[in-house]
């Protein structure tokens, strides 16, 4: 039943509306164990519904999560502040945001967060006998930093905040200047007739226009490089979790961090270990790492186990975690093996609060890149042999703390399953789980372009 309940939730070709009416007819008579599941796949909802910037959804969802944390005695105090921002902002007018500046010698591209519209822009002249000024003002805010305009389609350009709902955009010179403008759905290119040649007034638009959207077109496809650190988990004077016939949770990661790298090296991402021996590395300086290296995504590979010899034969499977603070009970277990390797490093994190490391969007982005990681891994391990899918869940790993990218830890299997344990150290194992992780990174980087 409960895997039920986790099928309806995450499945992506539901409505939304569809979700949260079986939240609203279910909820209240299921058993405990079952609200904790359904609030943790709730999250996940409004998380997603974020992400899509589905604001209706966003509110619908952060009122069940309230509804629920009552009933299960959570605190809900940032979901409530929350729900109360966006009633304010709704209370007020919608203001467009331009989110990006763009220029060459004979075009100025502003990109903005929604489709734009010519009620949107008014335009005026400002001229002196010996100087002249074009004038664009748009109904907006500058949400980027200006950048550095060197290019020549002005003999001066100046944008700037002219009020706090108005963009205002000045070309400037001591000749006059045939400036016009055209719209692209939430692109508005502005562009220097003047300086265009060899092409006639009535041909110069049409075929800039198209310069520029094959040209936008044409970066979209271009992969970009992106940076990925993994973290072989443990290692050194901390091996880790450990299996029959001395298996190592130290070794087995290392192995699958490595052969991890080669994949995605082929597939054009500089990566990066944050250990490739068997060396002992603090928690705090595998994060710190990944900063310094400006990593776009921090991985942290583990193998699970079992707290007790009588569970041992019983708990397998894989699962994903991304940093949250969480009451979930596997979680914690989870994040207790994983914590404990260094406690220096656990009485310097505790002198800090939690949430301070935390930000919104990057949970958000962590839950995303978790649920592709889990998804992506399970598909290939499934070609190899059947496993437990255990989902992408939340959990308080201090591994992942600091990063300030999305980050998640996963755990490729239990090393304390008979059988599993056992196949976690195989090279077909290896190779299935690495295929599936960088699967994972694909699969992230596609959606979230």
């Amino acid at each position: 039943m409960i895997r039920l309940f986790l099928a309806f939730f995450l499945f992506v070709n539901l409505a939304f509306g569809d979700e949260f009416s079986k939240f609203d007819l279910e909820f209240n008579s299921s058993s405990k164990d079952e609200q904790i599941r359904i609030y943790n796949d709730l999250k996940g909802i409004y998380a997603k519904s974020i992400l899509n910037d589905e604001h209706n959804q966003t509110k619908e969802a952060l009122k069940r999560i309230i509804q629920a944390s009552k009933i299960l005695q959570y605190d809900y105090s940032q979901y409530q502040d929350e729900l109360n921002k966006l009633d304010k902002l709704e209370a007020k007018s919608s203001v467009l945001m331009v989110l990006k500046i763009q220029s060459d010698n004979e075009n100025l591209i502003l990109s903005a967060d929604q489709p734009i519209s010519k009620d949107d822009i008014t335009e005026f002249d400002i001229n002196t006998k010996n100087f002249y000024k074009k004038v664009f003002d748009i109904k907006g805010a500058l949400f980027t930093k200006l950048p550095v305009l060197k290019e020549k389609i002005s003999p001066q350009l100046r944008i700037a905040q002219f009020d706090k709902n108005t963009i205002r955009i000045v070309f400037a010179g001591e000749k006059k200047q045939d400036i016009s403008y055209s719209i692209q759905n939430n692109k508005i290119i502005f562009q220097n007739k003047q300086s265009l040649v060899n092409l006639t007034p009535n041909t110069q638009t049409t075929a800039q226009i198209t310069q520029i959207k094959n040209q936008i077109e044409l970066d979209n496809q271009k992969p970009s490089k992106k940076i990925i650190v993994l973290d072989p988990g443990h290692g050194g004077k901390d091996a880790g979790a450990v299996g029959g016939k001395k298996l190592y949770e130290k070794y087995i990661v290392l192995k699958v961090a490595q052969r991890t790298m080669r994949v995605l090296q082929k597939r054009g991402y500089t990566v990066y270990l944050t250990r490739n021996n068997d060396k002992f590395i603090e928690l705090r300086q595998r994060t710190a790492f990944a900063n310094k290296k400006n990593a776009n995504l921090f991985i942290s590979i583990h193998t699970n186990a079992a707290p007790n010899r009588s569970k041992a034969k019983s708990m397998r499977g894989i699962e994903t975690f991304f940093l949250s603070p969480s009451n979930s009970a596997r979680a914690m277990d989870a994040a207790s093996l994983e914590n404990k390797a260094d406690t220096e490093e656990m009485n310097y994190f505790a002198q800090v609060s939690f949430l301070n490391f935390l930000n919104r969007e990057k949970i958000i982005a962590s839950n995303k890149l978790a649920i592709d990681i889990q998804s992506n891994l399970v598909k290939s391990v499934r070609k190899l042999t059947p496993v437990m899918d255990h989902g992408a869940k939340e959990g308080p790993f201090w591994v992942l703390v600091g990063a300030l990218m999305p980050a998640v830890l996963v755990e490729i299997g239990y090393i304390t399953h008979p059988s599993e344990g056992k196949l976690l150290n195989t090279p077909e194992y290896i190779d299935k789980t690495a295929q599936g992780i960088a699967d994972g990174v694909d699969s992230y980087f596609a959606k979230n372009k």
